[in-house]
């Protein structure tokens, strides 16, 4: 055999190789692309039918009515789409939907108090002080459904959000076992809607991934653990 003939053989043989590698690492690439993608599907279709308009639930005298925070503007008072979620609560609050009005929202940063200007909102809006808790850990919808559980003990429990958002926390509501009814709060066009809505992709694999992990091998469950905490500072926010 020549020399040339070897050298070919082997030159074929490492292409060979790197073809099967390069098909391998695409074929991986696509079926996580589909777990991406069937992970939102699941999320959209198991909740579609557990929306609802505040006058559907009311007299439902669920035990909380959890308003999830979405951010205040520059003059610290709540954003326009936090705006529509606590006048969403106060209406079904009216409408006896609720017992009582948890107000999440994240109180870490200096000068930032998202609680604070939710209860000053309601309150202006004439909803009792004592029917309001507060919780100011809710840095993410995943804490601040899992404490509406955990911490303030309810076991069934309307939320209040926009309907591109309501979707995820339902999911980790149904996760958890706590019974829970979504209430859109859709008010008016807002603008970068887009923006949230695909943030919001990554965020339900994020939440379905962190809400399932009980399940998960030691190992894994606390290397997520781990580094959902050191991203908290940085991502969740976005969220």
């Amino acid at each position: 055999m020549s020399q040339d003939s070897r050298a070919g053989r082997i030159a074929m043989g490492f292409l060979s190789k790197i073809w099967h590698l390069v098909a391998g690492l695409l074929i991986i690439g696509l079926l996580i692309i589909i777990g991406f993608i069937g992970t939102n599907i699941y999320v959209l279709a198991q909740n579609t039918d557990n929306l609802w308009l505040t006058n559907d639930l009311a007299n439902k005298q669920a035990d909380i009515i959890l308003v999830l925070g979405a951010g205040l503007d520059e003059n610290g008072k709540p954003s326009p789409m936090l705006a529509e979620r606590l006048d969403t609560a106060a209406e079904l609050y009216r409408n006896k939907a609720g017992k009582t009005i948890l107000l999440s929202g994240d109180t870490d940063q200096n000068y930032y108090d998202e609680t604070k200007a939710m209860h000053a909102y309601l309150k202006e809006a004439g909803i009792p002080e004592d029917v309001m808790d507060i919780d100011p850990d809710g840095t993410n919808t995943y804490n601040s459904v899992t404490r509406t559980k955990n911490k303030f003990n309810a076991e069934k429990v309307i939320i209040v959000s926009q309907q591109y958002h309501l979707y995820r926390a339902l999911n980790i509501a149904d996760t958890i076992g706590l019974k829970a009814y979504g209430v859109p709060a859709d008010q008016h066009p807002w603008e970068g809607r887009e923006l949230y809505e695909g943030r919001e992709f990554w965020a339900r694999i994020k939440d379905v991934l962190q809400s399932h992990s009980e399940n998960w091998p030691l190992l894994i469950k606390d290397g997520l653990n781990a580094a959902i905490d050191w991203s908290g500072k940085h991502i969740n926010r976005l969220f």
